[in-house]
């Protein structure tokens, strides 16, 4: 009898230890986010609690920064996401060929849709990078557009969605100061160099164009300065003092403490010919 006691009470604890164990394993399953971003350190400064309100956002840096450590990551990741979108590859073609990476991100499709089959999945363009060696930014802008446009395609067959570097509008209240300072590179030029007769800018380097602006706010805050230094690395303009309805910068705020310019509306350069 004591022996079928000892038995019972061994079967009822490893029963139990089971149930925890297939109990925490179900709970690493229990979690569903609404989009799902994997990248290289291009998509690391995101913040996802501050992407969407009243939506489960997950942003995932890669270890290693690839097509092969997207997959990996892919296999590991326990949960589910509604959304997948990659922004992954520009590592690749730096040592690989467009069509050698393009196979590996079908494989990538493929791994995904069999661990979160109901996701759509979403892959973003290859975005240019401004490198000192010029023959490097010549072999690396050639393979992007190639890569950029073999993954739009492959997008097409497959059901897939697919990003472009789009055309960026902001407006809003910005709690931005910038007084009179500029917003693109003054005295910009195409023709720097290392003083060994090798430029330091790549072959398809654009010079900003300068393009004064009025404002009738002269202070400048914290916030302006970042708002700024994003016009300059981004090729972002402020249209606010620079067109008709407001070619004098006029003051966005005013109340019995003063007055100051905080609201703006900012477009990307290339489409300063386009506003009326």
């Amino acid at each position: 009898m004591l022996e079928l006691l000892l038995v019972l009470y061994n079967i009822k604890s490893y029963a139990g230890v089971r149930n925890q164990t297939l109990r925490n394993e179900n709970s690493r399953h229990s979690d569903t986010y609404d989009l799902l971003i994997i990248g290289s350190s291009i998509i690391k400064d995101l913040d996802g609690k501050r992407m969407y309100k009243h939506r489960k956002v997950k942003i995932t840096t890669l270890h290693d920064k690839t097509v092969f450590g997207a997959i990996q990551y892919i296999k590991s990741f326990r949960d589910k996401a509604k959304h997948i979108m990659f922004q992954i590859g520009s590592n690749d073609i730096e040592q690989k060929t467009p069509d050698e990476v393009i196979q590996e991100i079908e494989e990538l499709v493929r791994v995904t849709r069999r661990y979160n089959p109901d996701a759509t999945i979403t892959f973003g363009e290859i975005l240019p990078r401004f490198l000192s060696g010029r023959y490097y930014a010549k072999f690396f802008n050639e393979h992007r557009l190639i890569f950029n446009v073999q993954l739009y395609e492959l997008c097409k067959d497959l059901d897939l969605h697919f990003v472009r570097n789009g055309q960026i509008v902001l407006i809003g209240d910005l709690n931005a100061r910038t007084g009179q300072r500029a917003d693109y590179i003054v005295n910009d030029s195409d023709h720097i160099n290392n003083f060994d007769g090798f430029d330091l800018l790549p072959e398809n380097y654009i010079t900003d164009s300068e393009i004064k602006r009025n404002n009738q706010d002269t202070s400048v805050n914290t916030v302006g300065t970042k708002l700024l230094d994003m016009c300059l690395s981004s090729r972002l303009r402020l249209l606010n003092g620079r067109f008709l309805g407001d070619s004098l910068g006029y003051y966005t705020y005013m109340s019995s403490n003063g007055f100051s310019t905080v609201d703006y509306a900012v477009v990307i350069e290339s489409l300063l010919s386009s506003v009326k």
